[in-house]
């Protein structure tokens, strides 16, 4: 590998997958060291998230989202209009991937089929930080950014997934 910039290992089962910066994913079986199936040079990439049951990983790549099945090594692409990525997660039962980039907009996508479900304007703040589903799936929260030069403080706000409306 090249310079790599991502480790992550697939929740149920002992897989580790490193990506390089030239964007080649490379996969083992751990702790044997066994290779499986990898990808050569998707591109740049950005931020990287495992499905709950390991069968699927988000890949940021530029302003989509890739969704490469690790089993075959197929991709689902789904273009996502908030610019370059640098947030993505699953909802604890793998339907529904958060994404965030350059844009003040949070997007809710349908895995199943790479569907736009909602988006969830972020208001003043600058941009996020970082996404997290509840453990029920119920609700998802962002870390916003607000801008420095102003004295402005961040903020951590709360949606319902089911109809996106702001709870706090």
């Amino acid at each position: 590998h090249s310079e790599i910039r991502n480790l992550s290992f697939s929740p149920p089962d002992s897989t580790l997958l490193s990506w390089s910066r030239d964007g080649e994913v490379r996969g083992w079986r751990v702790p044997e060291g066994t290779p499986i199936k990898t990808l050569e040079s998707i591109g740049a990439i950005g931020p990287v998230a495992f499905s709950p049951d390991g069968s699927r990983v988000a890949v940021g790549w530029g302003d989509s989202v890739r969704l490469w099945r690790v089993s075959d090594g197929t991709f689902q692409t789904f273009k996502s209009p908030g610019g370059t990525l640098q947030n993505i997660t699953f909802s604890p039962d793998g339907e529904v991937l958060a994404s965030s980039g350059e844009e003040k907009v949070i997007y809710l996508w349908e895995v199943g089929n790479g569907s736009l479900l909602k988006r969830l304007e972020i208001g003043p703040y600058v941009g996020v930080r970082d996404l997290a589903f509840s453990p029920d799936g119920k609700l998802l929260a962002a870390s916003l950014e607000g801008e420095a030069s102003r004295g402005e403080r961040g903020a951590v706000s709360l949606w319902r997934i089911s109809n996106g409306s702001l709870v706090k």
